[in-house]
């Protein structure tokens, strides 16, 4: 939820509703006097009343073109957006500072940028930037909807870090019913990317004995998602003061998919032959089918006061394959304000 400025047109207002009520008041006159009147064209007058409404309504709910300047902190590392990729970090125990900026067009067009920095390293500095433009439309009709890209730049050269992303570009696309008690919507997200990892560990030899290998690998993976959510939005006015707002989304997803992960080139020769001759090792291919994963359970929570807002959230999962790790829970508290 997004409280919006309204501009100050009163003197269009108080036009528009002293035509109304004047309209208006011609049709409450005593039935019973007998006025003499100029004959009215009602479809012409009817037309203009209704335009005249539109041009009120529009006023009324006037949309303005912001900045916002923002920082969060949480354990969501992979995607701003997408739970279905944070929840298959590596990692839950790395803080992530993000401070971020965007500028937010009454159009529903948008572009934005994060910078990451890792509290547990900070002396390294950021160590991942983004850039998401981006579409959202949040109408007066049954349905709101948004789109958008985001193209991530990692300095490491030799190796991603378990908290980075191994992701270079996203893209996702979401879209729910806003009216009824229960609100049902669905997600979409692709994300592809290339990336450097060191293996240090055994494998087993061309003479079919263990070696000990250090090799640097390129991997190239990508994931598809897709969830399908059922949420409510309890919505609360002047709860402290007369310019505030409070906002409480539950929102129940069940989370598919599906993922591919290929290995590109490996700096140990040894590695390389083992992999040309035998494709059932760990160096291979690794793809999974489409199929579904995990049952999450997200809860946001925003305050709005004047242009500042604080917004904490919270996001279980609980994965149905067979893992280590069945339980995942991320979390993140932004605070930003919009100018």
């Amino acid at each position: 939820m997004v409280l919006t400025a309204i501009k100050p047109c009163f003197m269009k207002r108080i036009l528009l509703l002293a035509c109304l009520f004047s309209f208006l008041n011609c049709f409450s006159q005593n039935p019973g006097t007998t006025v003499s009147k100029p004959v009215i064209d009602t479809t012409a007058v009817l037309d203009s009343l209704s335009k005249d409404l539109d041009l009120l309504k529009e006023l009324l709910e006037d949309k303005t073109s912001y900045f916002n300047v923002n920082l969060s902190l949480g354990n969501q590392l992979f995607s701003k957006n997408n739970f279905s990729l944070n929840s298959q970090q590596s990692t839950i125990n790395a803080m992530s500072f993000k401070p971020g900026v965007g500028y937010y067009h009454k159009s529903g067009l948008s572009l934005s940028g994060l910078a990451f920095m890792n509290l547990s390293n900070s002396g390294d500095g950021f160590y991942q930037y983004s850039i998401t433009p981006s579409y959202d439309y949040n109408g007066e009709g049954k349905v709101s909807g948004g789109i958008s890209y985001t193209s991530y730049f990692t300095k490491a050269k030799d190796t991603l870090p378990d908290y980075a992303t191994p992701y270079d570009h996203e893209f996702y696309g979401y879209a729910y019913l806003n009216q009824g008690l229960i609100q049902p919507g669905i997600t979409l997200g692709y994300a592809t990317g290339k990336y450097t990892e060191i293996f240090r560990g055994r494998v087993v030899g061309p003479l079919g004995t263990q070696v000990f290998v250090l090799d640097s690998q390129k991997t190239k993976q990508s994931d598809f998602s897709l969830s399908a959510s059922v949420q409510h939005n309890f919505d609360w006015y002047n709860v402290i003061s007369d310019n505030d707002g409070l906002s409480f989304v539950p929102t129940l997803m069940l989370n598919a998919g599906s993922s591919k992960t290929t290995i590109l080139s490996h700096s140990n020769k040894l590695v390389s032959n083992i992999v040309a001759k035998k494709k059932n090792n760990r160096f291979s291919n690794l793809n999974s089918g489409f199929q579904i994963y995990s049952l999450g359970l997200s809860l946001n929570l925003m305050y709005e006061i004047g242009k500042f807002y604080l917004q904490p959230e919270t996001y279980f999962d609980y994965y149905f394959l067979d893992s280590d790790k069945k339980f995942t829970t991320l979390f993140s508290v932004s605070a930003g304000i919009n100018l």
